[in-house]
């Protein structure tokens, strides 16, 4: 395996090393030494911006996505409030541009991985809501959390 990467000296190879040792049940616990150094087996491995476990439940990924988009989101509110700052269509432009993309990301891959059953669980949902919320409290300029609510109803 290490042959298909003679000559590459880059963490492109170490990390699709890494993935593959992370997928395969037999070498979950192995070490696989290569040229460059050794690669320890993780519990997540990230590859492509997407963040993979062993069992590919996918956890660890809603996770990043809800960390990232929570950091973009509250960059936006500093961009502005109900009465001062960028405008209203202008902030959904904005979202619409950086935040949505960094929550959809790949998510034809992990919105179909099922667990028991199921492809989303409320857990999932959820954090994925509460960062939506408070995005389109940040759009409005509202400043109490029970507006989110109302906003979805509608």
């Amino acid at each position: 395996m290490v042959s298909e990467f003679e000559g590459v000296k880059s963490s492109v190879a170490i990390k699709f090393l890494s993935a593959i040792s992370l997928l395969s049940e037999e070498n979950c616990l192995k070490h696989i030494q290569t040229e460059w150094g050794e690669v320890k087996p993780k519990a997540t491995c990230k590859y492509l911006g997407l963040t993979m476990d062993t069992k590919l439940q996918w956890k660890a990924h809603i996770e990043e996505i809800r960390r990232k988009t929570t950091k973009t989101v509250n960059a936006l509110s500093c961009l502005g409030g109900s009465t001062w700052g960028v405008g209203l269509m202008d902030m959904r432009g904005i979202y619409e541009g950086t935040a949505l993309p960094q929550m959809m990301y790949t998510c034809s891959i992990w919105s179909n991985g099922s667990t028991k059953g199921k492809t989303y669980t409320k857990k999932t949902l959820e954090a994925l809501r509460s960062v939506q919320a408070r995005a389109a409290r940040t759009i409005c300029g509202a400043w109490v959390k029970p507006v989110g609510m109302r906003l979805g109803q509608e």
